[in-house]
């Protein structure tokens, strides 16, 4: 008798319920990297170039709504890599933050070449500032709006990474409505 006539085997499949679902696709990991690339760029954009479109609409709708309302609230003082690096490790997680950073940076640099008798070097709404300054509650909340929405946008760039690829052939599970 050979060796393995004695191992034990699976019963075949009898019924539609214990019929397994096939696997979903995978995508490849650069694929996978460059959509999360391009989400970092833009939220949602990785989720519309990885075919969930619903997905990225929704991210784009909601991430960017987040991020320009903590800016319309704070205004573009709000991101300051060197007022506050630790919020601005949170802010960066969106591409366009860097962007209205750099801004920003340019802006105070001109404003201060041009009035060097400022006191501390510091935006007063007494010297004119190239925009508003933004103090207190309204700064603290633009601040956690867009560092917010950084995190939450990190969070969609590792779901584009691991989600599987939308199916293409059709099949649905077993009582899912079209």
């Amino acid at each position: 008798m050979p060796p393995d006539a004695l191992a034990p085997t699976a019963p075949a499949p009898s019924g539609p319920a214990e019929r397994r679902a096939p696997a979903p696709p995978r995508r490849g990991v650069v694929i996978s990297v460059a959509a999360a690339a391009a989400g970092w760029v833009l939220p949602g954009l990785g989720h519309l170039l990885a075919g969930h479109v619903a997905r990225g609409l929704l991210l784009a709708t909601t991430l960017g709504s987040l991020w320009l309302g903590g800016l319309l609230i704070g205004g573009l003082s709000v991101v300051d890599r060197q007022a506050d690096p630790a919020w601005f490790l949170g802010q960066a997680l969106i591409a366009p933050s860097l962007v209205a950073d750099r801004y920003r940076a340019r802006l105070v640099a001109q404003h201060r070449a041009a009035h060097p008798d400022a006191p501390g070097g510091r935006l007063v709404p007494a010297d004119t500032p190239p925009f508003e300054p933004s103090f207190g509650r309204a700064r603290e909340l633009g601040t956690l709006y867009t560092s917010l929405a950084g995190l939450l946008n990190l969070l969609a760039m590792l779901d584009v990474v691991y989600r599987p690829a939308p199916r293409t052939d059709g099949f649905r599970l077993p009582g899912a409505t079209p």
